[in-house]
């Protein structure tokens, strides 16, 4: 047998198209939230020196969080709600990842609706500023343990998707998944110049200095 045959890394073949299609739209989506995610995160700790850059980031990462919520939360319909046999053929999820789903989500959303209200509200004290910055802090930690446990598979996937990638395995739809990733943090980005730099920057200074009340 060759001496490398051991070392190298194989992707097994997809089974049902439409099941494989929506992992690798999954893993390519988290890879591409995981990088924008981390500048917010680091940014939120220099929030007081450089809030705009922290929502920047924020509203930029919002359309890619939503295009993985809507890919996993398609998957959760499709295997509990609906039953399709194809779903239910690929199996549940593992018994941590169920566990932290739940707080995944809750702490994502609720991060994300009270950032952009402290946001609108110019404020950085106060009842709203405390449940951003819990479930920001419950978010990071959700957030750890779901990329640890998903890591190897999510690499695995978005690779399997790359056309040229050693670990790339042709399946339908791998340019409209791609496409769709790239146009949710264009989108982000565009949302981010709009609100932040239009609207933060210039038509409301008061936000970059926050009133204490």
């Amino acid at each position: 047998m060759h001496p490398h045959v051991h070392n190298t890394v194989r992707t097994p073949a997809p089974g049902d198209p439409g099941v494989e299609g929506n992992r690798r739209l999954t893993a390519l989506t988290g890879v591409a939230q995981l990088g924008v995610l981390v500048l917010v995160v680091l940014s939120g700790l220099v929030f007081g020196d450089f809030p705009a850059l922290h929502y920047f980031l924020g509203y930029a990462a919002i359309p890619l969080t939503l295009l993985k919520l809507a890919s996993t939360g398609w998957r959760f319909l499709n295997y509990y709600a609906v039953r399709r046999r194809t779903y239910r053929t690929a199996g549940p999820p593992r018994p941590l990842p169920r566990l932290l789903a739940p707080l995944l989500v809750a702490s994502t959303l609720a991060a994300f609706v009270t950032g952009v209200v402290l946001f609108f509200q110019g404020q950085r004290r106060g009842t709203v500023a405390t449940l951003h910055t819990d479930s920001a802090a419950i978010f990071v930690v959700a957030a750890l343990l779901h990329v640890a446990v998903h890591a190897r598979t999510a690499y695995t996937a978005t690779l399997a998707d790359l056309p040229r990638s050693a670990l790339a395995h042709a399946l339908r739809g791998g340019t409209w998944r791609r496409s769709l990733v790239i146009a949710a943090g264009v989108a982000g980005v565009v949302v981010a110049v709009a609100l932040v730099a239009g609207y933060h920057w210039t038509l409301a200074p008061e936000h970059l200095r926050f009133r204490e009340e």
